[in-house]
């Protein structure tokens, strides 16, 4: 059985009543620039708190307001704590969340980013990987499987919903990547921040 589907018994077995409940990862400093209906907002622009785990984003401004974003239902499409849509582009060492009337830009850089930017070379976060775009529809024990043969090691997983999520890394690149499982099925395979696979 594989590793996903024994986490995923288990869970449903132990843990009914915590199946919802993100776990989120530690919380790394960034930049953020926040506009509303295109204008930029300085009181809420400036050093922020970023954190992303298993499709779930939580962006803290300067100002103390948090944006807790969980994953829609494509890849980098969200719905924030309001329900709201949002969908988020990368470029570089910069991710764009938009809303309908409003924006935030969170830029990885500066110290303690090298990481980072080492892993952005391999591939934009929140982009399915060139070499894994085959296997996304394919049955998780199928796509375990070739995630082997292509170099990367399973990391950990957990429940949300109705949706299993994976993160495995590449053992040459170190790359981080986040696969969600939909009635045993690899929904979406994405490049993820190199925090997403720290046990």
């Amino acid at each position: 059985m594989s590793k996903v589907k024994v986490f995923a018994l288990a869970a449903g077995f132990l843990l009914p009543g915590l199946l919802s409940v993100p776990v989120l990862a530690d919380s790394t400093q960034a930049s953020c620039e926040f506009r509303s209906h295109g204008d930029l907002k300085k009181d809420r622009s400036g050093p922020c708190s970023f954190s992303q785990s298993q499709g779930y984003v939580d962006i803290t401004l300067k100002n103390g307001k948090t944006f807790n974003l969980s994953a829609g239902n494509k890849a980098n499409h969200f719905k924030d704590q309001e329900d709201h849509k949002v969908v988020r582009t990368s470029e570089g060492s910069t991710q764009k969340y938009k809303w309908d009337e409003k924006s935030i830009t969170v830029s990885f850089d500066g110290g303690g980013h090298s990481a980072e930017h080492k892993q952005q070379a391999a591939g934009e976060t929140g982009q399915t990987p060139k070499d894994l775009k085959d296997l996304v529809g394919a049955k998780d024990v199928h796509g375990e499987e070739q995630l082997s043969k292509r170099g990367y090691d399973f990391v950990k997983s957990e429940v949300s919903g109705d949706s299993v999520y994976a993160n495995w890394k590449n053992r040459k690149s170190g790359q981080c990547i986040a696969i969600r499982t939909v009635n045993g099925h690899y929904n979406s395979i994405i490049n993820s921040l190199p925090y997403d696979c720290n046990n």
